[in-house]
């Protein structure tokens, strides 16, 4: 996870320096219940790490073999930051609308 959101739990402190979390991946079935299937969730490996307020639009990437794979965007917040669950759209199951997007529409 990468983004320049606030870094404290209230989401009232925010930073100027590019932040990195490492994180780990949830079950889906943890999102089924309060999500679909097109979310991806995950919380920092670090207690108390995960994404905030500013920095929803970032990116959550996959690195394999040195390669980073872009996999989600963040796109909930959950208050407190840092607490819950990050949740992020997963691209491959957005991957038509992105394309249109991009070509115009």
């Amino acid at each position: 996870m990468f983004g320049w959101g606030a870094i404290t739990t209230d989401g009232k402190t925010a930073t100027d320096v590019l932040q990195k979390v490492t994180a780990t991946d949830l079950p889906e079935d943890d999102c089924a219940t309060e999500y679909d299937r097109e979310i991806i969730c995950n919380r920092g490996v670090t207690p108390e790490t995960g994404t905030c307020k500013g920095d929803k639009g970032g990116p959550l990437v996959l690195y394999v073999n040195g390669i980073a794979y872009a996999m989600g965007v963040d796109s909930t917040g959950v208050e407190p930051c840092l607490f819950a669950p990050s949740h992020f759209t997963r691209i491959t199951s957005n991957v038509a609308f992105i394309s249109s997007e991009i070509t115009g529409g």
